[in-house]
């Protein structure tokens, strides 16, 4: 199993003009003890690389912060360029909550997992208990 946990630093990644909508997620700590990159999975850049086309079960969570006004957060986990996975939380103000989603799905060889934000406003806590991503072959 493979499974990455965000950095240590506890940080916010917030969202809130339009160049910052679409950006990979890349704060990820593979030297975390709880981090594991196996099965022939490689990480580079935000990336886990498939290491052979089979089916797998991918999934990630996400922790999004509290804010003074209703807010909309959005998060996918992409395979190249094609959303497999997405959490969508409506929130009212000053709450906070965590979305996980996870799905079976057939990968080929090279492809690319990454998370991108792809809501507009969206506040995501990076802490390494709150928020990662991974996959395994099944």
């Amino acid at each position: 199993m493979t499974y990455i946990l965000c950095n240590g630093l506890s940080t916010t990644y917030q969202c809130s003009l339009f160049p910052c909508q679409f950006l990979v997620i890349t704060q990820w700590n593979t030297d975390n003890p709880k981090s594991h990159v196996l099965e022939g999975f490689e990480y580079a850049d935000g990336r886990l690389h498939v290491p052979d086309d089979g089916r797998y079960y991918v999934y990630m969570q996400m922790y999004f912060n509290k804010r003074p006004h209703n807010n909309n957060n959005r998060v996918a986990l992409y395979a190249d360029n094609r959303i497999l996975l997405m959490i969508h939380k409506d929130m009212s103000p000053e709450q906070e909550n965590t979305g996980f989603a996870g799905g079976v799905f057939h990968l080929e060889r090279g492809e690319k997992l990454y998370v991108k934000v792809i809501g507009f406003n969206t506040k995501i806590w990076l802490g390494p208990n709150h928020c990662y991503f991974g996959g395994y072959w099944i």
